[in-house]
């Protein structure tokens, strides 16, 4: 193996010749300048800069300066496109709202109505004892 160059000291043991994995060797290929934009286009979309770092044989300043070149982003120790953030950002935010929308606990008192103390509230729901001081107690 003469003058052979090792380009993914990581490879997986499964799924080697899927078309993902073939585009990842096709981008791991390239310089060092060239490999990251290429890398985070992939369908996974993110860089594990620690493992990055120690396949292309990088320190970690020397990865957070291809990161800071362009449109990319460090998160927990992941670089990322700045959209795939922001895309991802929005998805959570609308699963969110969604989520929020559909659960009736969570619904806040209408525009104007008067807020009921939590105590109140439970006697309200027939809690015994609910709204004297020193709350419920059980029945002996």
């Amino acid at each position: 193996m003469a003058g052979a160059v090792v380009i993914d000291p990581f490879g997986p043991p499964r799924n080697r010749r899927s078309e993902r994995r073939l585009a990842e060797l096709e981008a791991l290929g390239e310089a060092d300048a060239d490999v990251l934009p290429k890398l985070l286009r992939l369908e996974s979309g993110f860089v594990e800069t620690g493992r990055f770092g120690q396949a292309r044989n990088l320190r970690p300043v020397d990865v957070d300066r291809l990161l800071r070149d362009g449109r990319r982003r460090w998160l927990e120790g992941f670089g990322f496109l700045a959209e795939t953030l922001a895309a991802a950002r929005k998805d959570i935010v609308e699963t969110l709202k969604a989520h929020h929308r559909g659960q009736a606990r969570c619904a806040r008192p209408a525009a104007g109505a008067p807020a009921r103390r939590p105590a109140e509230a439970l006697a309200g729901a027939g809690v015994q004892g609910a709204a004297r001081p020193g709350g419920a107690r059980p029945r002996r």
